[in-house]
């Protein structure tokens, strides 16, 4: 039986979490799928985290507009939702200490929208409060709830500002199709991926990368993202580029001559 530094027993949850971030989180009767797989149905937690050898993977969707294809392989995706501003609802008058709920105003939003997301609360006065958002149910025409991981700390008077930040895996998308120049990469797919479908995200180790110029070690190592297509840049070329580009990681083996489409990507570990 596995055991912590300084002695004592793992518990059951302390091996399933750890099980979890080799393995992935599977969803409750759903089959196992490969980080070289793609499914029509989520058979993970959006987010959850593979390592396969020397990369990590997160568990993602493709929005249902967008897709991994020949024009596209091999370069950066960004997360298509924007922040979310809503207040608390009229009803509670007042969100008790102790809560595991939040209801927010919301008139439209489908069933676990806000899964693995997380909402900022910023009251007029008083403690700033943060919490992880385990799940959401349907809107009712209103209001939607939030299901809270921790229990409300500090009451939350209704009509109370808050910022929602989903899954940043839920809804991905190639840089030029979200096409503001503005989102943030957040992984490099290593295959093709139909619209709509879940698949496991490369976000760190080694991966393949299209390149903007000859990745050939001159002004390297570090690689940057172009927020315009995706594609991979020296960091010495775009430091002094007006947008800022996004640094992602660097090159993987000194290179004197040729070129090296394999980077060592550094996003979410």
């Amino acid at each position: 039986m596995p055991t912590r530094q300084g002695g004592g027993f793992l518990s059951r949850r302390e091996l399933e979490t750890i099980a979890n971030q080799v393995l992935g989180e599977v969803l409750p009767g759903q089959p196992d799928q490969d980080v070289e797989a793609v499914s029509l149905t989520p058979c993970y937690a959006i987010g959850a985290r593979k390592q396969v050898g020397m990369t990590v993977y997160h568990y993602s969707k493709m929005q249902a507009a967008a897709a991994i294809d020949i024009t596209n392989q091999y370069r950066c995706v960004g997360c298509t939702y924007g922040l979310d501003e809503q207040n608390t609802s009229a009803a509670p008058v007042t969100v008790a200490v102790g809560s595991m709920t939040l209801p927010i105003l919301d008139a439209a939003s489908v069933a676990h929208a806000y899964a693995g997301g997380r909402v900022y609360v910023w009251p007029g006065a008083g403690e700033f409060q943060q919490y992880d958002i385990v799940d959401s149910g349907e809107s009712d025409g209103t209001d939607v709830i939030l299901y809270l991981r921790t229990p409300v700390r500090v009451a939350i008077a209704a009509g109370t500002f808050t910022s929602l930040y989903r899954n940043k895996y839920g809804s991905v998308a190639s840089m030029a199709t979200i096409g503001t120049q503005l989102a943030a990469a957040v992984g490099i797919p290593q295959r093709y991926v139909p619209a709509g479908y879940y698949f496991w995200l490369a976000t760190w180790g080694l991966v393949n990368i299209t390149q903007g110029e000859a990745l050939n070690g001159v002004g390297g190592p570090g690689v940057v993202c172009s927020p315009i297509d995706g594609a991979g840049w020296k960091l010495a070329t775009s430091v002094a580029a007006a947008n800022g580009w996004q640094r992602i990681g660097h090159m993987v083996a000194e290179q004197t001559a040729g070129i090296d489409s394999g980077i060592w990507l550094e996003i979410d570990p």
